[in-house]
């Protein structure tokens, strides 16, 4: 608890920033949609701000927060596929098992809030490979930039959250329209997909 305390308390500032630069954002829409003659209810707009704060939230704690920015060259990176899991289960350590569930947990509104708007269409899949391009997007930004490590294991974790936010929207979708049981599969499936680091625990305690 203390580790994850630790980890709050420095994103603190950075999500503040991203409060206010989302707020921008979101009242800058807002009066473009006017101007159109457009006006967006109370749901559609909570969505949008949350969106907005949401996306600045991303790009504050995964490109800013590096330790600057550096064009000469390439940064870091590891393409060891699972490593973090390995360790984590050979080895218990609280940092390994947050940064790992962070990563997954990170990028579970993309999946949520995305996919939101697009209801029973068919085109709700589209947020599962645009998920993925901007987690993509996220590690190579971090490896031109050196404002971070460009891991293969942070983009199957960010991934993970795309598909734990998906199938939660899915479940809430599926339960407001009567569909109980396609709703608990959904919540099932969600669990599975914010599983691997509790099981990655779990056998380090075997």
């Amino acid at each position: 608890m203390q580790t994850f305390l630790r980890y709050f308390n420095n994103a603190l500032p950075l999500l503040g920033a991203a409060l206010i630069l989302g707020a921008a954002a979101y009242f800058i829409a807002l009066a473009a949609l006017k101007r159109r003659g457009r006006r967006l209810s109370g749901a559609w707009k909570l969505w949008l701000f949350l969106s907005a704060a949401y996306v600045f939230s991303l790009f504050m704690l995964l490109v800013v927060r590096g330790e600057g920015f550096s064009l000469e060259g390439m940064g870091w990176y590891s393409l060891d596929l699972f490593h973090e899991y390995r360790s984590l289960a050979a080895s218990f350590t609280a940092n390994a098992f947050i940064n790992i569930l962070m990563n997954i947990l990170i990028f579970l509104p993309f999946g949520f809030l995305f996919a939101l708007p697009f209801g029973e269409s068919k085109r709700r899949w589209l947020v599962l490979p645009l998920g993925f391009a901007a987690t993509f997007a996220v590690e190579f930004i971090q490896l031109v930039t050196r404002s971070g490590i460009a891991d293969v294991d942070d983009l199957f974790n960010n991934f993970l959250g795309v598909l734990c936010g998906f199938a939660m929207a899915r479940s809430a979708l599926n339960i407001r329209a009567g569909r109980g049981g396609r709703g608990a599969l959904c919540a099932l499936a969600a669990l599975i997909f914010l599983a691997p680091p509790f099981i990655a625990w779990g056998l380090s305690a075997a």
